[in-house]
């Protein structure tokens, strides 16, 4: 979005700087995608590839969040609740705007315990 702009504006110039550079953003981009295990180089003129690359570290983030946040569920302790928790829900198709609202309450409430027994 960024170098989409003419060349001569200050966002366009400051943004080569920082890429030339390798500080600031490009530097915390390049932490971010070696956490997950993917070359980041913005210093490349092919606007999809720099897309492609940032788009990687974010699934690749996300991907890492979700297996770190699953493995903390099956190794707990003092949460047995978390054992039995279902991992492969999919797309919680319950959520949607296709569902009755009166659905999507009792869904929210069962999970977060509201239900009076």
């Amino acid at each position: 979005k960024l170098f989409s702009l003419p060349q001569d504006r200050l966002p366009v110039i400051l943004a080569k700087e920082i890429i030339n550079k390798r500080i600031y953003w490009y530097q915390e981009w390049v932490k971010l995608g070696r956490k997950c295990g993917i070359t980041v180089d913005l210093r490349i003129e092919e606007r999809e590839r720099v897309a492609d690359q940032l788009r990687s570290v974010v699934e690749g983030l996300r991907t890492a969040w979700r297996a770190d946040c699953v493995g903390r569920a099956r190794t707990s302790l003092y949460n047995s609740q978390y054992l039995t928790l279902n991992i492969d829900l999919g797309d919680r198709s319950f959520l949607t705007d296709n569902t009755d609202i009166c659905i999507i309450s009792w869904a929210i409430k069962a999970r977060a315990e509201l239900v009076d027994l």
